[in-house]
């Protein structure tokens, strides 16, 4: 059991209530509460649909009860266009609607903190308009333990953060690994497209991916005749950032090679202006044939290009064609 100093727990119950506070003038906002009748026309449980997968947890404590962590990671929750799902238990018929953010954050100590970790860890701008999902109530009750008195959640980016216990934890709609990305995939169609990878169910994204958060980003490639699972993951832990393919089989990386990367010597770059750079980009066909395109380029002038092609063996290890 953790022991929280009383110092902590004075801040978490402080927390609790603003965030209580937030929620509750969002949904009572002109002094109006409205209820709704509804009717249910689909019969769907969260165990007969693609449950929205666990994405992360903000505190503003540096300590996370781990009962609460547990429960929360093993939420069953899916969201349709008009419908909510959480843990079999409710089923409430939504709305989403947008607000001005300052009017819906109310207070700006929570607008400045919501609107940073979203943006630094999600890639999602809510400075101006927040959009949201406000939840009917209905005969069955609705989830007032994951959305207090509020009702409803903030909805952006296909992520759905809900507050719980002081904390706000993030779900996000699960990449359907039947529904294959278009190929080829190159450098240029994958730009924009990357969304974060949890490690906490991806034991090998160790942390020289992670660069010490839970997550990278990353892209799905799907499997390949072999049953390989393949990846894109991002690491931008230094200098430069890259881009590496990943061959996964029982959650353990068989091989991986580098396929995109922009670096060049800094020092000389600053103290020379001498510009000496390495290009590497990339095309992966439908039959995870892999090209590799390596230019050096001095000051803006290319010097030489170089294109190698790999292939994935029957190991699941990534191999040159040799030609």
């Amino acid at each position: 059991m953790k022991i929280i100093n009383k110092k902590k727990k004075y801040f978490k119950i402080k927390n609790i209530i603003l965030f209580s506070l937030l929620i509750f003038t969002i949904n009572c906002k002109g002094n109006k509460c409205q209820e709704r009748e509804h009717f249910f026309t689909k019969k769907e449980t969260s165990d007969s649909i693609n449950n929205w997968k666990f994405c992360g947890v903000e505190t503003f404590n540096s300590d996370i009860d781990d009962s609460i962590s547990i429960k929360m990671r093993n939420l069953k929750l899916h969201m349709t266009k008009d419908t909510l799902f959480i843990n079999n238990k409710y089923k409430n018929k939504i709305n989403i609607q947008k607000m001005e953010a300052h009017k819906f954050f109310r207070s700006q100590y929570i607008y400045d903190y919501y609107t940073s970790f979203l943006k630094n860890k999600y890639k999602i701008n809510a400075r101006d308009t927040v959009q949201y999902i406000e939840l009917d109530y209905n005969k069955n009750g609705y989830p007032k333990e994951y959305l207090k008195d509020g009702l409803v959640a903030i909805f952006m980016n296909n992520h759905i953060f809900l507050e719980y216990s002081g904390y706000i934890f993030c779900y996000t709609k699960p990449e359907s690994k039947d529904n294959v990305k278009s190929f080829p995939v190159t450098s240029e169609s994958i730009k924009n497209k990357l969304y974060n990878i949890y490690s906490y169910d991806k034991k090998y994204l160790n942390p020289d991916y992670t660069c010490g958060e839970d997550y990278v980003k990353g892209y799905y490639l799907g499997k390949n005749n072999n049953n390989y699972e393949v990846y894109i993951v991002e690491n931008s832990c230094g200098d430069f950032y890259f881009l590496d393919l990943l061959v996964i089989k029982n959650n353990t990386i068989i091989s991986k090679i580098t396929i995109d990367n922009d670096s060049w010597d800094v020092e000389q770059s600053e103290v020379n202006n001498i510009k000496n750079e390495i290009v590497t980009t990339f095309k992966i066909d439908t039959n995870y044939t892999i090209f590799i395109k390596t230019k050096k380029i001095l000051n803006k002038k290319t010097q030489s290009e170089e294109e190698k092609e790999y292939e994935i063996n029957n190991q699941g290890k990534i191999i040159r064609i040799k030609k």
